[in-house]
C-alpha cells in the first residue's frame, strides 16, 4: 500500500515525533456526517489537540475581544494596520497600558493570528508601525518579487535579479507601487528575515546553479592543499532557510570589510564566494555529496607562482563568525535545529572517500584513527589552534639588557610573529643588513616585501617603520613560509651576507 511507503519514509527522520502514524480510509463520495471513519478521525484530532502543552492556557477576555475586532477588519479585506489604529482598537477593548499592548501583540504573533515584529524599546523602527493582520498577504508581497515580469525599461534590473538573485530597491519600489507608504516597514521586515544587505535583496529562489568556468574555478579552490577547510554538520538535517540566513549575514560582514565600491560577492544556488581581506577570500556552500553539511573554505590569493596557506588569524576569525551567527540564528529562528560539531577533513583517506574528524579533538593532540593510519593535525592546529608560547620570545623580553638599545624596539614586533623562523638575535642581524635601501639592485627588504605581496605597501613601510625588514618578516612567518624559502630568496637577491648568517645559525643548531 502507498500509505505504508509514506510511513516507512518518516521513520528515523527529525520530524518523526510530529507524525501521528494511525491512518483512516475515508471515502470522499460519502457525504454523510455520520460516517464512522470521519467521526473517529474527528475525535482523534480533538484528542491529539487536547494533549498539546499549550491547551488549557488562559487568555484575557479583552485580548480575545481585540482578536474579534481584528477579524472584523479582515472581513473588510484590510491586510495591515498602523500602530495608531491598533492603539485605538486596544483602547476600545480596555487595553490602555503600553506594556500590556505589546504583550498582547506578541502573544497573537506567536499564535500566528498576526505578524508583528515591533518592540517597545525601539519606537523609531518602521517595524513598530506595521501590524499585518492577514499573514498570507506577506506571501503575496514576496510573490511579486519572485514572479516580477515588467516589459518596460527595467530589463537590466530584471536581468540582474533573474541571473544573480540580486534585487535593487528601485525595482522593488516599482513592484510594490501599490504599497509605497509601507515600503520602509517591508524593507525592515525583509532585513529581519535576513533577506536584505546593503540595500540589495538576496533572493535565494532565483539563484542559478553554478556551472561553466565559474564552477570549475570554485571547485578547484575548494580542493587547494593550502586552503583551510572545515565542515559544520547538522546531524542529517540542514534546512535551506538556515543556510541562506547565514549566507546573508556573511555577505553583510564581507561588505562591511570591503571599502572599494563596485564589489559584489559571487552568489549561486547553495554556494557563495566572499571577500575577507586583500589577501583572502572564502567559499561557503552546502556540500553536494553530504547535504546536511556546510563546507567552509578559506584560502589566500595567489602571490606570483606560490599558493600559500591562509593566515591563522583570518581562519580563526571566520570560524568565530560562523559559530556566533549559527548560534544566533538558532536561538531566534530555528531552535530545534542544532549544530553541535565542527569537523575537518581527514588527510589520510583518499579525497573520494570523504570522512570527517572533530575539530576540537584535532586541536588537542594528534589522534590515531586506525592501527596504521595517523592523521597529521599540524596544519589544523597551526591555523585554528591557540597561539603557542615561544620560549625564545619570552627569554628575549626578560633579558632586555643583552639587546643593544637601538634594537629594543624590535622586541615587541618579534614577540607577535607567529612561529618565527629565526631566533631574535639572528633576526635583528638580518634587519641590520636589509633595512638600508640599495637603490641600484633593489635587493634589500623591498625584495622580501614583493615576495610576500607587500609591494603596494613599500612606500608606507619606508616612511613609517624604523625596521621595515622586521615587518615583512612578520608576514613571511604568518604565511607559513620556511627558513629554506627565505634562504633561497636571499640567494636570488645575491645577499650572500644574509645567506652566511643563516648557514652559521643552522650549523650551530645541529651542533
Amino acid at each position: 500500500m502507498k500509505i505504508n511507503k509514506f510511513l516507512k519514509a518518516f521513520k528515523g527522520k527529525p520530524y518523526e515525533g510530529h507524525v501521528v502514524f494511525k491512518y483512516y480510509a475515508i471515502d470522499n463520495s460519502i457525504r454523510s456526517p455520520l460516517d464512522e471513519f470521519i467521526v473517529e478521525l474527528r475525535d482523534h484530532i480533538t484528542e491529539v489537540a487536547k494533549n498539546e502543552p499549550y491547551m488549557g492556557e488562559k487568555m484575557l477576555l479583552k485580548w480575545l475581544n481585540f482578536l474579534h475586532e481584528i477579524e472584523k477588519l479582515r472581513a473588510q479585506n484590510e491586510h495591515s494596520i498602523t500602530f495608531k489604529q491598533v492603539t485605538k482598537l486596544a483602547s476600545q477593548c480596555h487595553i490602555t497600558r503600553q506594556d500590556q499592548l505589546f504583550a498582547m501583540l506578541h502573544f497573537h504573533h506567536d499564535l500566528g493570528n498576526i505578524v508583528y515584529y515591533g518592540e517597545r524599546d525601539t519606537p523609531d523602527s518602521a517595524l513598530n508601525d506595521i501590524i499585518i493582520i492577514i499573514p498570507q498577504w506577506l506571501i503575496f508581497i514576496f510573490k511579486l518579487v519572485i514572479t516580477v515580469k515588467d516589459p518596460s525599461d527595467q530589463k537590466l534590473l530584471e536581468k540582474k535579479l533573474d541571473e544573480e538573485g540580486l534585487l535593487e530597491v528601485r525595482l522593488l519600489r516599482r513592484m510594490w507601487q501599490d504599497f509605497l507608504e509601507k515600503v520602509e516597514a517591508l524593507l525592515e521586515l525583509m532585513q529581519k528575515f535576513d533577506l536584505l544587505y546593503d540595500r540589495l535583496f538576496y533572493v535565494p529562489s532565483l539563484l542559478k546553479e553554478n556551472d561553466g568556468d565559474e564552477m570549475v574555478l570554485l571547485d578547484k579552490l575548494t580542493k587547494l592543499k593550502t586552503a583551510a577547510v572545515l565542515y559544520v554538520d547538522f546531524d542529517g538535517f540542514l534546512p535551506e532557510g538556515l543556510y541562506y540566513r547565514l549566507v546573508v549575514r556573511i555577505v553583510l560582514w564581507s561588505q562591511q570589510r570591503k571599502l572599494d565600491e563596485g564589489y559584489n560577492p559571487r552568489l549561486f544556488y547553495q554556494q557563495v564566494k566572499v571577500y575577507i581581506d586583500h589577501n583572502h577570500d572564502a567559499i561557503f556552500r552546502i556540500l553536494p555529496e553530504r547535504r546536511s553539511c556546510i563546507q567552509i573554505v578559506v584560502y589566500r590569493l595567489k602571490v606570483g607562482h606560490e599558493q600559500l596557506e591562509p593566515s591563522p588569524s583570518v581562519c580563526k576569525e571566520v570560524l568565530e563568525l560562523i559559530a556566533t551567527n549559527l548560534q544566533d540564528i538558532g536561538q531566534k529562528w530555528m531552535k530545534r535545529v542544532v549544530f553541535t560539531t565542527v569537523f575537518c577533513p581527514c588527510n589520510v583517506c583518499s579525497i573520494e572517500k570523504v570522512h570527517l574528524h572533530k575539530l576540537e579533538e584535532c586541536l588537542e593532540s594528534t589522534p590515531r584513527y586506525g592501527p596504521d593510519d595517523e592523521m597529521d593535525t599540524r596544519k589544523i592546529r597551526r591555523l585554528f589552534g591557540k597561539k603557542e608560547e615561544n620560549p625564545a620570545c619570552e627569554d628575549t623580553a626578560q633579558d632586555n639588557l643583552n639587546v643593544p638599545g637601538y634594537l629594543r624596539y624590535l622586541i615587541g614586533i618579534y614577540k607577535d610573529i607567529p612561529s618565527p623562523i629565526l631566533p631574535f638575535d639572528i633576526m635583528t642581524e638580518v634587519c641590520v643588513l636589509l633595512d638600508p635601501k640599495n637603490i641600484a639592485d633593489y635587493n634589500d627588504w623591498r625584495g622580501v616585501a614583493c615576495k610576500v605581496g607587500y609591494d603596494r605597501y613599500i612606500n608606507h613601510l619606508d616612511t613609517t617603520m624604523n625596521s621595515p625588514t622586521m615587518c615583512v618578516m612578520y608576514e613571511w612567518c604568518e604565511k607559513g613560509l620556511s627558513l629554506e624559502a627565505f634562504k633561497a630568496c636571499m640567494n636570488d637577491m645575491n645577499r650572500n651576507d644574509v645567506v652566511r648568517l643563516i648557514d652559521e645559525y643552522l650549523t650551530n643548531k645541529e651542533v
